[in-house]
């Protein structure tokens, strides 16, 4: 039957055209993925001479074995083409179909790997010319492994922060299909590939302030979906809550006040706002009847620490030095959350001599217990004793609480080595130790004598020749994955003591010789798998030194030189605690060395 117009045959050809090329697609793809749980077979189609060749296939494994014996590709008539053939009395090739139902020759069924369907195509004429296909079939009745993670676990409507979703990529396989809802409502993320492709998880799916505080406080769910091109499916689900923080602003200062030198020259007074990030930051200096000496604000479109602030003791109402006294600053920050606190520190402004105070008795200008430290000893004398007594009693306090005590027979000539009463050494750099002498007779019977000593920097090992000692202090802790120690959690007032005291200590004693090492420590979350801590370590060294960098900033604040502090970033090797144990916070820290400059340095 011929073509009956111009038209209606560009019509038909077009229409060929469209067909050819869905089939076409069909024949050309030669890689297969099946999950034989979920199917019963396989068939593959293909575009064939049966009239000039002869068809045959056989499947192998992935060993090369022959597991079911070649067999004859039976001819298989397309419907849609049979009705263009018809209809125009149109010729097009044949279709052979191929299937396979998992099993050897013998019955068995075949475990999930990778096999080989060989079709050899012979010439009917000339039984030499054979032309081979392959297709690769991939059996896989496994769900893809998948290893995701929050960023955080807990956000807050009142502190902007950003919520992600991780990947472990070394613990995660790729799928051609991923899936991110939140609360199984909200699509967060989507991708689907066509068949045969597969890829990893993005970097990072992120759920911004903006987008988690208009949801309701409390627990919240994201759900992970990954399908492989077998269509196995994984599905986990991670929980975060919503709430709100505790938002709390301290103002940390690193000296008690500013001093008047008889040079005509003054100290400063430095301060910080801590505990939160802001997007505004304001500070005033206030003398007791509300007059403002000094004041600075600083405006950023996206919340920031809080920048450091000092003020030399000159009025900026008077441009002249303010009279002694005490003062207050006061430290206001706005977040972009739209939280507003304030905090304030009382500091004084005095002549340089009349910062020097001496401790006496109870009954003033009566004897009074002096002392200071050498090393690591402390040494005492009651002065101003006019008759020795025959007994008296020491203690030794920190923070209120008794922690040696001894008798004493020359009250001229008291020492206290830093060790407690069972004999464990309790000293620590920058602390204060409260030293109380009893007296048991004499004109002062009954009478105790107190005197407080802030202790200098103490070492773990008295070889004071070594090049490099540890300092016995309180080590700076950190939350699980933070380096940030302004924000308000669980270790700020402890961290806020200790850098106090180690900075004190440091800047007293420190020679010109002498360099600070802060050694920064992070906790392993995959141990005990070596294997996996190996491949952890190199984000724990990032994050080590970012929490040994935010040490030094404090230190140079405090008035260190950043010249002589060096960064050591030890990441999760250094933990002095089962990084899977209950005290495993212990391993997130700073601690303190000094080595000498003569020591070669090593390279930040």
């Amino acid at each position: 039957m011929r073509l009956q117009t111009t038209m209606n045959k560009k019509k038909f050809c077009s229409m060929i055209a469209l067909l050819s090329g869905v089939f076409s697609l069909k024949a050309k793809r030669t890689v297969y993925y099946v999950n034989p749980d979920t199917s019963t077979s396989l068939l593959i189609m293909r575009d064939a001479n049966i009239k000039e060749n002869r068809y045959e296939y056989s499947i192998e494994n992935e060993y090369g074995r022959t597991i079911c014996e070649a067999v004859e590709a039976a001819r298989s008539l397309d419907s849609v083409r049979e009705f263009i053939a018809r209809e125009e009395d149109y010729s097009k090739a044949d279709k052979i179909r191929m299937e396979w139902d998992f099993k050897e020759d013998n019955g068995d069924s075949v475990k999930d790997g990778s096999y080989t369907l060989r079709l050899e195509q012979t010439s009917r004429k000339d039984a030499g010319k054979t032309i081979p296909y392959i297709y690769t079939i991939h059996l896989d009745s496994t769900p893809p492994k998948i290893a995701p993670r929050l960023s955080r676990t807990k956000v807050f409507r009142n502190r902007r922060e950003e919520l992600s979703v991780l990947m472990d990529g070394e613990r995660s396989e790729k799928a051609n299909l991923w899936r991110v809802l939140l609360d199984d409502s909200r699509i967060l993320y989507e991708s689907e590939l066509s068949e045969n492709e597969m890829i990893p998880f993005p970097v990072g799916i992120g759920l911004s302030y903006d987008e988690y505080r208009q949801l309701p406080s409390g627990p919240h769910e994201i759900k992970i979906t990954a399908r492989d091109c077998a269509g196995n499916t994984t599905e986990q689900a991670l929980l975060f809550e919503l709430g709100e923080y505790p938002l709390n602003l301290s103002v940390f200062s690193s000296t008690d006040g500013i001093a008047y030198r008889k040079d005509g020259t003054s100290s400063e007074f430095k301060y910080i706002g801590t505990g939160i990030s802001g997007c505004s930051w304001k500070t005033f200096i206030k003398d007791g009847n509300g007059t403002v000496h000094f004041s600075r604000e600083f405006e950023e479109s996206f919340d920031v620490t809080c920048p450091p602030f000092s003020w030399n003791g000159i009025s900026e109402a008077t441009g002249q030095p303010v009279p002694e006294g005490t003062y207050t600053a006061e430290v206001i920050c706005r977040d972009s959350a739209g939280n507003e606190l304030s905090g304030t520190a009382v500091f004084v402004v005095a002549a340089e001599q009349n910062f020097v105070i001496a401790e006496r008795g109870k009954n003033g200008g009566g004897p009074f217990l002096s002392g200071m430290q050498e090393d690591d000893v402390f040494k005492l004398s009651l002065a101003d004793y006019e008759e020795s007594p025959s007994s008296a009693v020491l203690c030794v306090s920190q923070n209120g609480t008794p922690i040696f005590e001894k008798a004493v027979d020359d009250i001229s000539d008291i020492t206290w080595d830093g060790f407690d009463s069972a004999g464990n050494l309790a000293l620590s750099t920058g602390e204060t130790y409260t030293f109380s002498l009893r007296v048991a007779d004499g004109k002062y019977a009954g009478q105790t004598f107190e005197k407080s000593i802030r202790s200098g920097l103490v070492f773990s090992d008295a070889d004071s020749e070594k090049s490099r000692r540890r300092i016995l202090a309180e080590s700076v802790y950190f939350t699980a994955n933070e380096s940030n120690i302004f924000t308000d959690n669980e270790f700020f007032m402890r961290n806020s003591k200790a850098l106090r005291n180690i900075a004190t200590a440091l800047l007293l004693q420190m020679s010109d010789e002498d360099r600070v090492v802060l050694e920064g420590n992070a906790n392993y979350t995959t141990y005990p798998d070596k294997a996996h801590m190996k491949k952890e370590q190199s984000q724990l060294v990032s994050l080590s030194r970012k929490r040994a960098e935010i040490v030094k900033r404090i230190l140079v604040f405090y008035g260190l030189s950043k010249e002589k502090i060096r960064i050591e970033a030890n990441g999760g090797d250094n933990y002095i605690t089962s990084p899977n144990g209950k005290e495993n916070w212990k391993n997130r820290r700073v601690e303190f060395f000094i080595e000498k400059t003569e020591k070669e340095e090593k390279p930040e």
